[in-house]
């Protein structure tokens, strides 16, 4: 066993350098006070995304913002019809969106299910995944077959908030592979951009 542990060391070494390169974020976008990551994930040939920005608002009124279902086609990216499906609890519930695309492909439809989570350090966590079945395809809408996300509210002080809002996806239809390239810098900035102009 002794003789093992040289080797073990070795292996064990290059799985933690083969960790941290496939979960490095790259900065690709830097304005307006803005910053966009995107991230290589090993199962997929699409990386995740994620943006971080401030906003002019306490943790609670960030958590309700992003949780204001009906209300989330005033700054979520190309939304054009957004519901609730059904309120499990006050920190549990699913969604229904409806989203333009750009040609060529068509509008795109999402059942989400969110989790909020308050933590005694003062952020607060927005979970949310796709749950494609939760009710019966729309013939008129492609549906959205995997997408998860998250958002991270962590206070600086009583009156502001930094933002960390990520996504990751695996299309179930296809898209140009500039389409993809564009909108994971284009869909994070917009919604962040957007949400934090409608909290000023």
């Amino acid at each position: 066993m002794i003789k093992l542990l040289p080797v073990l060391s070795i292996i064990w070494g290059i799985f933690c350098v083969h960790h941290t390169y496939t979960n490095e974020w790259n900065l690709v976008k830097d304005s307006d006070n803005i910053k966009i990551y995107t991230q290589k994930r090993p199962e997929s040939s699409i990386p995740a995304y994620k943006g971080i920005a401030q906003l002019p608002v306490n943790v609670r009124t960030a958590v309700a913002t992003v949780t204001d279902v009906p209300n989330l086609v005033h700054w979520l990216y190309n939304c054009r019809e957004s519901k609730l499906l059904q309120q499990i609890s006050a920190t549990e519930f699913y969604s229904y969106t409806v989203s333009d695309a750009p040609w060529p492909l068509s509008p795109r439809d999402n059942i989400m299910h969110y989790k909020i989570v308050y933590h005694s350090s003062g952020e607060a966590e927005v979970l949310f995944k796709s749950v494609p079945t939760y009710i019966a395809p729309n013939p008129k809408y492609t549906r959205v077959n995997h997408f998860e996300g998250s958002w991270l509210f962590t206070p600086i002080n009583t009156q502001s908030v930094t933002a960390h809002y990520e996504g990751y996806t695996q299309p179930n239809y296809y898209a140009p592979t500039w389409l993809i390239q564009s909108s994971l810098i284009e869909i994070p900035f917009a919604n962040l951009k957007n949400l934090r102009d409608l909290l000023r």
